[in-house]
């Protein structure tokens, strides 16, 4: 499915801002970060991740606290 987004141009759909991420997999994402990344913010992170910002400047530009 992201090729076909990727492929006709088009954004990738983000979660609502509302939304919540089901509990086993908010608990997996803060095992395996040590820290919880809200899932308003998710796109957000992974765009600085992208970039090339290192884990721990992006988490303090978005104002993340470690567990």
């Amino acid at each position: 499915m992201r090729r076909r987004i990727k492929k006709l141009g088009l954004n990738e759909p983000s979660a609502p801002a509302g939304a919540r991420m089901p509990r086993h997999i908010q608990d997996f994402n803060r095992a395996r970060r040590g820290f919880y990344v809200p899932p308003d913010l998710e796109p957000r992170y992974a765009e600085l991740l992208r970039s090339g910002l290192p884990i721990e400047e992006a988490r303090q530009q978005l104002g993340i606290e470690k567990d």
